[in-house]
């Protein structure tokens, strides 16, 4: 009887453990949706953007959430929506960067054959001030009728933990690890940005800054409802 029981206190407390693992810096309630405003350098309001939780899957190690995102520009008819997976074991979350497209520009080419090379991007849930986080790539390369068209480059560089810093938005306050990274786009020319992102866990982006390479903030997205 007492061999059982230990074998349960291990099994339970070996369950504590996973949960603590993977509570990291994404949305893991399903049907809860997160809305961001959108901002442009003068602080005006671009558009909205929404994220829900559509379905939350137990797997080996972890867990896996899919996300569904909208994106509405003030001008537009019509929103732009993606769904993505974003992926969490051994206490490590994960993200297709695939997602990082700008889905407006590749609706162009939606006519057109896309081979879609991508890296996953990671945050441990462990991160603390300090520590070097790895980078990433995903590449689109675009042809018609087997002739290349273009060849898209998106590199996310340098990213690191800066610092644990609270934010406050609409949304409420939060206690996030702030990440920074320089991010450059290569098409027919490269474009390189500054990237502040601020997580928080069980919940993820709580708001990003852009900035252009003198350091000027070019836009932003911040929390505002939890609903």
């Amino acid at each position: 009887m007492k061999n059982i029981l230990l074998i349960i206190a291990v099994l339970f407390n070996s369950t504590l453990i996973f949960s603590q693992e993977c509570n990291s810096y994404f949305p893991q309630e399903q049907g809860k949706t997160y809305e961001y405003q959108n901002l442009d350098k003068k602080n005006k309001l671009m558009g909205v953007t929404t994220k829900t939780v559509i379905k939350k899957t137990n797997t080996t190690g972890g867990l896996e959430v899919t996300i569904k995102e909208e994106s509405k520009n003030k001008d537009a008819d019509t929103p732009t929506t993606i769904e993505y997976t974003i992926k969490c074991k051994d206490g490590v979350m994960s993200v297709d960067m695939e997602s990082y497209l700008d889905q407006e520009q590749m609706k162009a080419y939606e006519e057109m054959e896309t081979e879609i090379i991508a890296d996953n991007l990671e945050i441990p849930s462990n991160a603390k001030a300090g520590d070097n986080l790895g980078g990433g790539t995903v590449v689109a390369k675009i042809s018609n009728q087997g002739v290349n068209v273009m060849t898209l480059n998106f590199h996310i560089l340098s990213r690191k933990v800066d610092a644990i810093e609270s934010i406050t938005t609409d949304a409420g306050t939060f206690e996030c690890i702030k990440i920074t990274s320089v991010t450059e786009f290569k098409m027919m020319f490269s474009i390189k940005t500054t990237i502040t992102e601020w997580y928080a866990s069980g919940i993820g982006v709580i708001k990003t800054e852009t900035y252009d390479k003198k350091g000027r903030i070019l836009s932003s997205m911040v929390l505002s409802k939890i609903k």
